[in-house]
């Protein structure tokens, strides 16, 4: 694990995160969200870094319906999984920056 996050400088952790998610897609996302628990719970993957690739992620949703619909899946269960949702200030912010919000938020919580 530390691999991954080891060829990515600290700073840029989030870019790595956004990347993650964004061209991950269905099963996948669940070892994703996998990574990146453990990342977190070994220091190397910050909740901050968390925050603004997932808000990055967000940012990059295509135009296409059907690739958003996904992409909104993808980082709701990577929200799930790495139980970013249970940080409320956070995941309100990042959620605010989805075109519908609202859906982000039902698919995580839900």
């Amino acid at each position: 694990m530390d691999q991954y996050f080891s060829l990515v400088d600290h700073i840029d952790c989030w870019w790595f995160i956004c990347s993650l998610v964004t061209c991950t897609w269905g099963d996948n996302t669940g070892a994703i969200g996998g990574l990146l628990t453990k990342a977190s719970q070994m220091g190397i993957c910050s909740s901050e870094a968390l925050e603004e690739g997932l808000t990055a992620a967000i940012k990059a949703l295509d135009v296409s319906t059907m690739q958003n619909l996904e992409l909104y899946h993808n980082i709701a269960a990577v929200m799930k999984d790495t139980e970013f949702y249970k940080e409320e200030e956070r995941f309100m912010r990042v959620a605010r920056h989805a075109k519908d919000s609202e859906k982000l938020i039902q698919l995580t919580l839900w």
